[in-house]
């Protein structure tokens, strides 16, 4: 469990916080100035609230493999992805901002997001939902709204289900754009 905490100013390394195979809470917390990716959660099962990311230089929540629920957290200027699924993750965010950010959710190779009730602004890509390791089933994203004056990222066979019925495109390859190629952060 961690509450009332703050981690900051991590000029070096990899991820700040990183969770294997574990149980995690994390409340009322702030992560800011972090040099890679905020959190990491490989295999892990958790849920987040009340958390404000804020200068991460890579991937504010990457999750693998893992179940999470994040609610009422704030996310600003992340360089990469604010909140990544992927590996058959599970993921759902409620009640929570994603702000001048590279690419606010990415859902990918499996995963299962659903996003209600948050404000995704001033972001490059708000949504990005595509196959990077073709042995995992479609990537499948459920959310309230879509708004068509921002730029989203479909794959097609990515399932998208909106619940105010809106137009979607959907491109042939999403990863080519990805990575530090056209959005994104490359990770070399």
């Amino acid at each position: 469990n961690i509450n009332n905490s703050t981690f900051k100013n991590n000029i070096t390394g990899d991820d700040l916080l990183n969770f294997y195979n574990s149980k995690f809470l994390i409340k009322n917390s702030l992560i800011e100035n972090s040099f890679s990716d905020a959190i990491d959660s490989d295999f892990s099962n958790g849920e987040i609230y009340n958390l404000t990311l804020m200068n991460v230089g890579n991937d504010g929540l990457d999750f693998s493999g893992s179940i999470v629920k994040v609610e009422n957290s704030f996310f600003n200027n992340v360089q990469d992805k604010a909140i990544s699924a992927g590996e058959s993750s599970y993921v759902k965010i409620n009640n929570s901002s994603i702000i001048n950010s590279e690419l606010g959710i990415v859902v990918k190779d499996g995963s299962d997001v659903s996003s209600f009730n948050n404000s995704l602004k001033n972001n490059k890509i708000d949504y990005a939902v595509f196959f990077k390791k073709e042995f995992y089933s479609p990537p499948y994203l459920k959310i309230d709204s879509l708004n068509s004056n921002t730029l989203n990222l479909f794959q097609v066979g990515a399932k998208i289900n909106i619940e105010k019925e809106t137009k979607v495109e959907y491109l042939n390859d999403v990863e080519s754009l990805l990575y530090g190629k056209l959005y994104g952060k490359s990770s070399k």
